[in-house]
C-alpha cells in the first residue's frame, strides 16, 4: 500500500509539473542613434554657438495634409553660430553648406539628394558647396526641399544633419 500511495504521488506531481510551465513571449528592441561628426576646429576660426538650442540639438515639427497626406516641415529650431579669430574678436569669414543628409522612418542617415529638406539663412535656401560672407551671427533653419518630402511619412521620426564649413576665404 505504501508503494501505491508513493506512486500516486509522484504521478500527481508529474501531472501538475506539466500544468506549472511558463507562457513566455518575445519582444524586439532596438535604439538607434547618431553620432554627430566632431567639429574640426582650427584656432584661427572658432566657431560659437550663439542660440539658445544647441547645434546637436534642434527639432522640427511636421504638419501633414489631411487629404493628399503630403508631409511638410511647419517649423524648426534656429540654429545659430558665429565665428571668432584665436583672440576672440568677431571673424569676418565664409560658410557653405557642403553636406546635407536625413534618414526617416528610422533608416540610416543617407544624401538628401531629392532635396526633401532646405537649410534657410534669411529666407534664402543655402546652396551646397557656394560660399556666403558673413561677418556677424548667422541663423539656420529648416523648411521643406524643393521636391517635397516623398520619402517622409506620418509617424516617420526624422533626423536631419547639416556640415557648414567655415573659412577665411571664398569656398
Amino acid at each position: 500500500m505504501k508503494n501505491v500511495f508513493k506512486i500516486a504521488t509522484i504521478s500527481a506531481l508529474v501531472m501538475l509539473a506539466g500544468n506549472a510551465v511558463a507562457v513566455e513571449s518575445t519582444g524586439n528592441f532596438q535604439w538607434t542613434g547618431t553620432v554627430a561628426a566632431a567639429n574640426v576646429i582650427d584656432p584661427e576660426l572658432v566657431i560659437v554657438d550663439t542660440g539658445t538650442v544647441g547645434h546637436n540639438d534642434g527639432t522640427l515639427t511636421f504638419a501633414v495634409d489631411e487629404t493628399t497626406k503630403a508631409v511638410t516641415v511647419s517649423s524648426s529650431s534656429e540654429l545659430s553660430f558665429n565665428v571668432e579669430d584665436s583672440t576672440g574678436a568677431q571673424a569676418n569669414y565664409f560658410y557653405a553648406l557642403t553636406n546635407l543628409k536625413f534618414s526617416s522612418g528610422g533608416g540610416l542617415l543617407g544624401e538628401d539628394t531629392a532635396e526633401e529638406f532646405s537649410v534657410m539663412v534669411d529666407s534664402s535656401a543655402l546652396v551646397k558647396n557656394t560660399s556666403t560672407a558673413a561677418a556677424e551671427s548667422v541663423i539656420m533653419t529648416l523648411e521643406t526641399g524643393a521636391s517635397g518630402m516623398p520619402s517622409v511619412a506620418e509617424g516617420d521620426e526624422v533626423v536631419v544633419q547639416a556640415t557648414v564649413l567655415i573659412s577665411d576665404a571664398a569656398i
